[in-house]
């Protein structure tokens, strides 16, 4: 499930993040020429032999309405998952 969020540093564990398709950056809005808000995700990644690591994936909002339908998409209008509050990579 994706959430429409505005990103915000302290929110999100990072100072940007890259949407999933097209790897434009979406950030906080003191940062200029980038976009503010997307659709997030959260998701599990699992390493042998570490604990599963929640991550963050975004999709800016040109490429969220055009992969949709391709990949299931789908938007909740619950509040968007905490994840631990150490730093997640990209």
């Amino acid at each position: 499930m994706f959430h429409f969020a505005s990103f915000d540093e302290a929110r999100f564990v990072d100072d940007h993040c890259h949407c999933v398709a097209c790897r434009k950056i979406i950030a906080g809005p003191e940062h200029a020429d980038v976009q503010h808000d997307g659709y997030v995700t959260w998701y599990e990644v699992h390493d042998a032999g570490f604990p599963a690591m929640k991550q963050y994936a975004w999709a800016c909002n040109a490429c969220f309405p055009r992969y949709r339908d391709s990949y299931g998409w789908k938007i909740s209008a619950e509040s968007i998952p905490e994840v631990s509050p150490t730093k997640v990579s990209r």
